[in-house]
């Protein structure tokens, strides 16, 4: 057989199939296998594939993995390699802490789970029934063993165990110069320890109506973490429409760190430099439009131009005179079916009437000192305006969150 046969037959399913089967039954000490047997030596094949061993490869591709407890398991029963590199890395997902709360034993945990919560750089700690029963046993394993975080979510069920205020300040030390991102979920604002978190940059916390006579907590929060985080770069309020006095609040003492809004609700009630909106005749409600310096629009179709209320959207405009740019978006179809959401970027694709109004339109804006952008741009904007803020709120509703 000429090589080109040889690698045929090998590609062939059926055939290499048939070629096992007769390996199979040929028997230990047959002239067939004693062949193969040396075939497979002289080509190597018989030792591991370069790198099976090496530890950054095996992390790297470790990481594509979900990071299960039953993954963990096994991936350290492969070799001693294996058990080494799977333990010694730091996977990027988010483990609840509640997870492993039922695998606690007379007090203790077993070993495996001290080296599995290693593994993770980005912990979500929800302090529910089942945590509170077993708190003393749980919280001395968190702050030995959970340490070198860069993210960090806390949940409460409304009720914090006795020494509360004794484990965060600790559980935030063992991640002090690591630690990136704190995220507050509702239920209870929480008394945040006085200690420096050099590298936190966001911030995150979850508005509930019950916090509408919360006032002094909220503002003692606001403090410590402005006093905690040297270097916040964005404070994100969730949800803050739901809580009229917290909005107020911010409005009132935070004024010129009130950067971005990117739903209706927050955008009608609080001084965002830059705004969004889901209707142009919405804006008519807006409490501080003088503020707004950009301002996001969306529409419905950008084929139908004349949607209400653009018919007046001069005179509706006009009650933003500190406008700079404004970024209009909604849905057109391109040609070959293509979904487009960005005005600036489907010009050319829309009739030649609708191209002319909205052309009209743009140049208009241009004459006033309006610049139609992109929301790339937008965006870009908006981290301008928080550098100049040193750090900023954003407000989003829980529909909004990527984290």
């Amino acid at each position: 057989m000429k090589l080109e046969e040889v690698l045929t037959f090998l590609e062939n399913e059926e055939k290499r199939n048939d070629l096992i089967y007769k390996l199979k039954h040929a028997g230990e000490d047959s002239k067939q296998v004693h062949a193969f047997k040396e075939i497979i030596t002289s080509f190597n094949l018989h030792k591991p594939p370069r790198g099976i061993d090496q530890t950054t490869l095996l992390q790297n591709t470790f990481q594509y993995c979900e990071p299960t407890m039953a993954c963990f398991k096994n991936f350290r029963l492969v070799s001693k390699s294996w058990q080494h590199a799977i333990e010694n890395m730091r996977f990027n997902a988010k483990l609840n802490l509640r997870e492993i709360v039922e695998f606690e034993q007379k007090g203790k945990f077993p070993i495996f789970y001290r080296k599995y919560v290693k593994a993770f750089k980005q912990i979500y700690l929800d302090l529910d029934e089942n945590v509170l029963m077993k708190w003393n046993s749980f919280s001395a394993f968190i702050l030995t063993h959970v340490k070198k975080l860069n993210y960090i979510a806390l949940e409460t069920d409304g009720e914090l165990p006795p020494n509360f205020n004794d484990f965060l300040l600790q559980f935030l030390q063992n991640s002090q110069t690591t630690l990136k991102t704190l995220f507050f979920h509702d239920n209870m604002i929480v008394n945040m320890p006085i200690i420096s978190l050099p590298n936190v940059t966001e911030i995150y916390f979850i508005v509930i109506e019950e916090y509408q006579n919360e006032i002094s907590n909220f503002d003692l929060f606001v403090k410590k973490i402005i006093n905690n985080c040297q270097n916040l770069e964005e404070f994100i309020i969730v949800d803050v429409d739901f809580c009229p006095s917290i909005a107020h609040y911010i409005s009132k003492n935070y004024q010129e760190h009130c950067v971005a809004s990117y739903y209706t609700a927050a955008s009608r009630i609080l001084p965002t430099k830059s705004s969004m909106y889901c209707h142009l005749n919405r804006l008519t409600q807006g409490l501080y439009l003088s503020k707004i310096e950009y301002l996001a629009i969306a529409l419905v179709d950008l084929n139908f131009p004349f949607e209400e209320p653009w018919k007046n959207y001069k005179s509706i405009l006009a009650l933003c005179p500190n406008l700079k740019g404004i970024h209009i978006s909604g849905i057109t179809i391109k040609k070959d079916g293509q979904l487009l959401f960005n005005l600036k970027y489907v010009l050319g694709d829309m009739s030649e009437e609708n191209k002319d109004i909205w052309e009209k339109r743009i140049l208009y804006l241009k004459s006033i000192g309006i610049e139609l952008i992109s929301w790339e741009e937008y965006v870009l904007k908006v981290t301008e305006l928080r550098k100049k803020s040193q750090w900023g709120f954003a407000f989003l509703t829980k529909a909004l969150l990527t984290t």
